[in-house]
Formats: structure tokens, C-alpha cells, sequence
């Protein structure tokens, strides 16, 4: 097991990720809650998504009445587009004191 040394940089680095998980968490639900990302969308990323899995056997009534994979779906793809600007942020809040 590695052990890397706690340092203010990295403690930082690790409270700016975790607020920015729990606050995607919330967004994605209001989106999801208003109407803000449609339905149908979702439901077609799901569909590809299993698709992609092999799971090709899921009925498409199944999907469409679940709103816990359109919650994961979304917040899988706004956590994957975050994660990157988050390490630049991170990179220019920390080296620049």
C-alpha cells in the first residue's frame, strides 16, 4: 500500500473534488426534477449506454420509468466533463499562493 503525505495543496485539491461531487449531485437531480434535460434524452443515453454493456435485453418500459439511472446516467457525464476543468482550477488555486 502506498501512503502519500498530507500537505495543504493536496487537502485543498481533495475538499474543492468533494464539493464539486456533492454539488453535481444536486444539480443533476434538479435537472432532472425540472425538466431542464428532457426525458426522452436520458432515456436514449441509457439505451446506448446498455447497449455499450451488453445489456441488450432491458425492455424499454423498464428504462423510461426509471429515474435513478437518468439521475447516474447524468451525473456520470457532468462528473466526466467537471473532472478535467476541476484539476485545472485546483492546479491554478494551489501553485499560486
Amino acid at each position: 500500500m502506498c501512503h502519500q503525505r498530507t500537505t495543504s495543496c493536496s487537502l485543498e485539491g481533495e475538499i474543492l473534488i468533494n464539493i464539486r461531487t456533492q454539488h453535481i449531485k444536486e444539480i443533476v437531480k434538479q435537472f432532472i426534477n425540472t425538466n431542464i434535460v428532457s426525458t426522452e434524452y436520458l432515456d436514449n443515453l441509457i439505451k446506448l449506454d446498455n447497449i455499450k454493456n451488453g445489456k441488450t435485453t432491458i425492455p424499454d418500459n423498464q428504462q423510461v420509468n426509471n429515474n435513478e439511472k437518468r439521475i447516474e446516467i447524468l451525473e456520470k457525464i457532468l462528473q466526466k466533463e467537471c473532472k478535467h476543468n476541476t484539476a485545472i482550477l485546483i492546479h491554478q488555486l494551489t501553485t499560486h499562493k
